[in-house]
């Protein structure tokens, strides 16, 4: 029985290491689905408005500018191809 359960574990697991998240069966995750099932109740539950999946980027981007992250950072954290181009985008927010 064992070696039948290790078998059946076997075969279930499957390995994508191109993908940060995967269903069970190592698919990738619909996006739709994840919006609907996961997302927008998620925030409902929290009370908060509709918001999109992005907009953490950008939350998580001027939280850690206006905790003095140095902007390389952020710049290299955000994937940004230069300093110039994490300034163009949150610049305009001031420290307030």
């Amino acid at each position: 029985m064992q070696e039948l359960i290790a078998w059946q574990l076997r075969r279930q697991t499957v390995h994508v290491p191109d993908l940060v998240f995967a269903t069970v069966e190592g698919k990738p995750i619909d996006a739709h689905n994840l919006l609907k099932r996961v997302w927008a109740p998620a925030l409902r539950r929290a009370g908060l408005p509709y918001r999109q999946v992005h907009a953490l980027r950008h939350s998580c981007a001027l939280l850690l500018l206006a905790a003095g992250e140095p902007v390389p950072s952020v710049a290299k954290q955000l994937g940004h191809a230069s300093i110039r181009m994490t300034l163009d985008a949150y610049a305009h927010f001031s420290s307030e």
